[in-house]
């Protein structure tokens, strides 16, 4: 198999909440305290070599774990789950696709405050070393991994591919650093790892905002009419720190981000199992929630749509499934807090088979006990019986060969 080499220049442009003040901008690279990494990924491996921070415990042991998900980590860019963007666990608002090469995939995210993105986070985020600057639900820092900061805020499995929902928001002077428990999957009552952010402050965060600074980034007539006002110029100057790589331009700072809970999921109706010919299921949005409405695919997938095929949201779903083994995937979306989690249920739809032949049949009576012997006329069914007369399902016992019945009872 061919290998493939991945090599990744990063470094942090800015300054740490812990780092010294410095009168020059902040987007002075005299006032930053960098960490380099170069990683070199191919089929014999990973090597980490770093310099300052390392948000990695043990770089020989996080290479060893990520060589064996090097597969799971190596997306590119417009890669989709159900129809919408799968991201690299590197991929943050700032830089749009860990591997862009057009500055439109760059800027992906670059919308307005309150724009809304609803985007996959791929497998196993919590083995690489995206930085996160920010808490909980928010707000981050747009230079932090966007599936890490899920991970960390309990909306995103780490063994599992989940849909997570962010919102941008205004920036703010300060992003602080915590420990945040993660989870193999979402809703899990017990941690698996830890997630640790880093604080974030921009020092010369006032500095957008006053004479002179406004004046000779601004012009002299904007402090007029927006005082105490930033414009563009000054914010990007004082607030953001901007570079570009490979012909792109990266800048960071300008925006910020927070997650959304995701809405209470569906209940979803009839429980699992083997149903006989056909099954319906029907999925309803959650009651605690006026403005939420369900969706279900039968393909294992979540839905890439919450509306019909006449554009309308509904709140009640229903499917009818016919022969086969389907893997129903049920969601509910609310407009405050976006998508929930994934309902996954398995349905097993088979054939109506003939009722078994039982030996010796019911005139007896017979003394003592009885030897009694079951057949289908298909060599591919499965019987299940009871002896004390109640009606079989899947849950009783299944026949595997002759029994002996020693007592009254009534066989099914």
């Amino acid at each position: 198999m061919a290998g493939y080499e991945e090599l990744e220049d990063l470094e942090d442009h800015g300054e740490l909440a812990d780092a010294p003040s410095s009168s020059s901008s902040s987007s002075s690279l005299s006032s930053i305290r960098p960490w380099h990494a170069l990683a070199v990924v191919s089929v014999c491996g990973v090597l980490l070599i770093a310099g300052g921070l390392n948000p990695l415990t043990s770089p020989r042991a996080a290479s060893s774990k990520i060589r064996s998900r090097v597969s799971e980590l190596a997306s590119r860019p417009n890669q989709q789950y159900a129809g919408l963007p799968l991201l690299h666990c590197h991929d943050s608002v700032a830089w749009g696709s860990f591997y862009a090469t057009t500055q439109a995939e760059a800027d992906r995210f670059h919308g307005n405050v309150g724009q809304t993105y609803t985007v996959a986070c791929p497998r196993h985020c919590s083995l690489t070393d995206g930085h996160i600057y920010g808490c909980g639900s928010g707000p981050y820092l747009d230079e932090s991994s966007i599936c890490r900061s899920a991970l960390g805020a309990g909306l995103a499995g780490n063994e599992e591919i989940s849909i997570v929902t962010f919102t941008l928001v205004e920036p703010v002077e300060k992003y602080p650093a915590c420990v945040m428990k993660g989870y193999d999957a979402v809703g899990d009552s017990k941690s698996a790892f830890k997630i640790d952010s880093m604080p974030w402050v921009w020092q010369e965060w006032s500095r957008a905002a006053k004479s002179p600074y406004v004046d000779r980034y601004c012009g002299q007539g904007w402090a007029t009419q927006n005082p105490k006002e930033p414009c563009e110029a000054s914010i990007k100057k004082y607030r953001s720190n901007c570079e570009v790589t490979s012909g792109l331009e990266h800048c960071y700072g300008p925006r910020a981000f927070k997650f959304l809970k995701g809405a209470d999921p569906p209940e979803v109706l009839p429980a699992a199992g083997q149903y006989t010919r056909t099954v319906q299921v029907t999925a309803s949005a959650p009651s605690s929630m006026p403005d939420a409405h369900v969706a279900c695919s039968s393909d294992g997938t979540p839905p890439n749509t919450f509306k019909d095929e006449h554009g309308q949201f509904q709140s009640e779903v229903t499917l009818t499934l016919g022969i086969g083994t389907w893997n129903v995937v049920c969601q509910s979306e609310s407009t405050l807090d976006g998508p929930s989690r994934p309902v996954t249920r398995t349905f097993q739809v088979i054939e109506q088979t003939q009722s078994p032949v039982i030996l010796p049949d019911s005139s007896g009576p017979y003394v003592g006990s009885v030897q009694v012997t079951m057949r289908l006329s298909s060599p591919l069914g499965t019987i299940y019986f009871t002896t004390d007369g109640s009606e079989p399902n899947q849950h009783a016992a299944q026949y595997n060969g002759p029994i002996t019945i020693s007592k009254v009872g009534n066989t099914k």
